[in-house]
């Protein structure tokens, strides 16, 4: 005899105005709002792409009616990709979780709270809306398949060369401390990499954390072809690196 399962769910039926109402009366009655927003494994995952950049169900009007509210609202956004933020400049205080995993609310709280200084950079460049993604002018020629036409204009390379305005670009990312590079030097080497006889050089520089909170920073280093415009990226990421902690007004 075969044995088989099913598992069964349930939930209360409640109405999305109603929800909604009860949230609109918790953020006007907080003295700080938080509200989470986001996708999931059933928007977004690999080997199938999203119907759309909006944020599912009515998550726009709830971080919107939340904002009229309550103006000193955090909201938590959780995705792997872009998406629409159309309330984006209500907001005061925006923070991209990504997957977080099982300690994604404790990781967000040590953030909201100050027990954590945030130095993450965004990876990925979120335009103002879908029309601008460089896939968008190669979608849907034949059965809805996107043809890779970008070439070496993929990411944010793509939004500089078309000096398109975005909402947040690759690379975007505050902190609680504010952060001084100086003394940058180069020093280039007589030896050559082994990818198309790319020239070497040795880049320094000094960091100093400039506020009074202790943090981390992020540096990016980006390079430029002279005569980039055209066959080339105005500029590309060559390298990164993050200095670890470094105590409020030291080097």
């Amino acid at each position: 005899m075969d044995w088989g399962a099913i598992e069964l769910g349930g939930r209360p039926v409640t109405e999305a105005e109603e929800m909604l109402q009860q949230a609109e009366r918790t953020a006007r009655e907080a003295d700080v709002a938080i509200v989470a927003v986001g996708l999931n494994q059933d928007w977004e995952s690999e080997g199938y792409d999203r119907d759309s950049m909006k944020l599912p169900g009515k998550s726009d009007e709830l971080v919107q009616r939340v904002l009229a509210a309550n103006p000193r609202t955090v909201v938590i956004l959780r995705s792997g990709t872009p998406v629409e933020l159309p309330w984006v400049d209500h907001c005061q205080t925006l923070l991209q979780g990504h997957y977080g995993g099982n300690q994604f609310g404790n990781g967000m709280a040590d953030v909201i709270f100050g027990a954590r200084n945030p130095s993450g950079r965004l990876s990925v460049t979120y335009p103002h809306k879908y029309q601008h993604n460089p896939a968008f002018y190669n979608w849907g020629h034949e059965g809805n398949k996107t043809m890779y036409g970008e070439g070496v204009f993929v990411g944010y390379k793509h939004y500089d060369a078309a000096d398109r305005e975005v909402m947040f670009p690759f690379g975007h990312g505050l902190s609680y401390h504010s952060s001084v590079i100086s003394d940058v030097e180069i020093q280039p080497l007589k030896t050559t990499s082994s990818i198309a006889n790319t020239p070497v050089a040795i880049l320094s520089f000094m960091v100093q954390n400039a506020g009074k909170v202790g943090g981390r920073k992020s540096v990016q280093i980006y390079v430029a072809r002279s005569g980039g415009i055209g066959r080339f990226p105005e500029k590309e990421l060559r390298d990164f690196i993050k200095v670890e902690q470094l105590d409020g007004g030291c080097w």
